[in-house]
């Protein structure tokens, strides 16, 4: 299966969506082009915490770079 950009941010919304229940939704972004200026600084916080925990905690801030770097590629295909 191929992805492109638009797909994935499509994608990234319904996942994002379907982690709280429909009444906790109200006011939260339902567009990837408002949602992912508020989690980026999120997810590299996190990141950078991850980098402290020794071992597994590395390579997932490593990974969770990757993701950011993806994200920021989104947003430059498909936010304009």
């Amino acid at each position: 299966m191929s992805i492109d950009s638009k797909s994935a941010a499509d994608l990234i919304v319904a996942t994002y969506a379907k982690s709280f229940p429909e009444d906790g939704r109200k006011g939260m972004p339902e567009d990837f082009c408002k949602l992912w200026p508020k989690a980026k600084p999120v997810l590299a916080a996190a990141a950078g915490i991850l980098l402290f925990v020794p071992g597994l905690g590395q390579t997932a801030a490593g990974i969770l770079n990757g993701l950011i770097a993806v994200g920021d590629k989104i947003a430059a295909d498909v936010c304009k």
